[in-house]
Parts: C-alpha cells; sequence; structure tokens
C-alpha cells in the first residue's frame, strides 16, 4: 500500500479524465466525499476549465458510489469543501467556474443535503460580502476564512450552527491560511507571509471569539491538528531528512515530539494511479 497500515479502497478517474477528492466527512446518513471530475488531461491555457462537481457516498467507508446529481446541479464547478451542520445535513462549498466579461473567474455557491442524493441550494452561507472557505467544525462550533480582495489579507469567522457568521479576527495582509484545525479546546490556525520570506505564526482561540497569536514552531508548518485535547502540528519544509512534528496544550507553547520518516517517491505507474 502507500503506507503501513492504510488499504486502497477506491479509485476515481481515467486515463483521459481527471477526478480529485477535495473533502471527506462522516454524516448520520453515511461517510460524503466531495471533489470535481475533469473532462480531460490537456487543461486550457485560457478559458474556464471544463470540469463538474462529483459527490461520492459510503455505508462504511469501503465501498463508493458515484451520487452526483444529474440535473447540473454542480456542473462547470468544483466542491472544494464539506461542512456537516448541528441537525445532521451536510453542506457543500462550490466553486463556479465563470466568464465575466470575456474573463475566466470563480463565483461561489452553496448546497446542502439530508442524505447525499437530493441537494437544495443555501443562499447565506457567506462571511461578509465574500464565500465561506475551508470550513472546520469543534466542540465550539464552525470556523471558517475568507479572502479580503480590497487589501489581500484574510479573515477568520466564526459561526455557533455553521450557518450564520461572524467576522472575529483580520490576519495582516499579505498573509495567507496554511493550516486550520478544530479541537475539543477551540481552533487553531497557521498562517504564513505571502512571500515566504516570515516565519508561519499561529494563532489559537478556546471559543472561536478571542484569538491570541504566538510564534510557530518552524518557518514551514504545513498542517495542524487535534489530537486529544492537545494539537500536534507538522514540518511542510523540503528537503533531506525527516519531517519534524510538535505538540501542544493551548496552540501557542510548542515542544517538539520526533519525526515522521520520508518514504522514498513512489514509482511513476504507481503516482499515476494514486492521483485519481
Amino acid at each position: 500500500g502507500l503506507a503501513e497500515g492504510w488499504t486502497e479502497v477506491g479509485s476515481f478517474g481515467g486515463d483521459e479524465t481527471i477526478d480529485a477528492v477535495h473533502d471527506v466527512v462522516r454524516a448520520p446518513f453515511g461517510v460524503l466525499a466531495g471533489g470535481v471530475h475533469i473532462e480531460t488531461r490537456i487543461l486550457p491555457v485560457f478559458g474556464p476549465l471544463a470540469q463538474q462537481g462529483r459527490i461520492w457516498l459510503s455505508m462504511d467507508g469501503l465501498s463508493w458510489e458515484d451520487v452526483t446529481p444529474d440535473d447540473g446541479t454542480f456542473g462547470d464547478s468544483s466542491v472544494y469543501d464539506l461542512a456537516v451542520m448541528t441537525d445532521g445535513t451536510v453542506v457543500a462549498f462550490v466553486r463556479v467556474s465563470v466568464l465575466d466579461g470575456g474573463i475566466p473567474t470563480d463565483a461561489y455557491a452553496a448546497w446542502e443535503t439530508a442524505d447525499g442524493h437530493t441537494w437544495t441550494g443555501v443562499e447565506d452561507m457567506s462571511a461578509g460580502n465574500g464565500p465561506v472557505l475551508n470550513v472546520v467544525q469543534g466542540a465550539a462550533g464552525y470556523l471558517a476564512w475568507r479572502n479580503v480582495p480590497s487589501n489581500g489579507g484574510v479573515e477568520l469567522w466564526h459561526s455557533v450552527d455553521g450557518r450564520s457568521y461572524e467576522m472575529r479576527m483580520a490576519l495582516p495582509e499579505a498573509r495567507v491560511v496554511a493550516s486550520m484545525a478544530a479541537g475539543r479546546e477551540g481552533f487553531v490556525v497557521v498562517s504564513r507571509s505571502v512571500e515566504g520570506s516570515a516565519s508561519s505564526t499561529m494563532h489559537a482561540s478556546g471559543d472561536g471569539i478571542d484569538w491570541f497569536e504566538a510564534p510557530g514552531p518552524a518557518d514551514a508548518v504545513a498542517a495542524v491538528a487535534p489530537i486529544g485535547p492537545d494539537w500536534v502540528a507538522v514540518d511542510g519544509a523540503l528537503g533531506e531528512g525527516d519531517t519534524a512534528t510538535w505538540t501542544s496544550a493551548n496552540g501557542l507553547d510548542w515542544t517538539p515530539s520526533g519525526s515522521i520518516p520520508r518514504r522514498r517517491p513512489l514509482s511513476l505507474e504507481r503516482s499515476s494511479s494514486a492521483r485519481r
């Protein structure tokens, strides 16, 4: 397998197409995956990408069924995030490729389902005047981020129910969200400079409302995740050697916790099949 302890249970796409899974969530009606189907491996230099959003459903995480509606609900789009609401429904956040005055651009929409098959448009899933991006859910509610086109910055938005959001923190200009996680005791967000010249910065909150900032444990933290009541962070720096990891009880103070061995690259043939 690709790694010890893992078994491949699904493969999507083909020799002439590309299928990508962007998010997976567990809902009351099964395990739902969302992503995109790209109709050709020859990508256009100009113009919208020929793509369609995709929804896959599994009852056990082993056998998967393509349950994408055939009514065009996810046409010309990519499902980039899924979030389970407090009532058990799942919201899919969709990026739609459109032409604005002949210029390729993106529009955003949200759809919800109670069974994975039937989808209804959601009108109020937004953060201010921009789309909700990358929603995470934990004991303290929901956290989302959105870009601010006026200054190139990023805002963090918090919600109790996953539907109505309030802006709680604006990151400094020219920074991007590298990773965001929700756990038993709040949220942790990793941000980095757009230019890549500054170290990673950690932002932590116990309730999604009041936020605290601290230097990251390394220049290029790639991901953060909850582990019980604590947190674990993984280094994203490229190069030789193993991948460093750190743990924290509060998301701000980090202690080295070992490393993950880097594996040799897969063969070209295996890598091609794994991306499908």
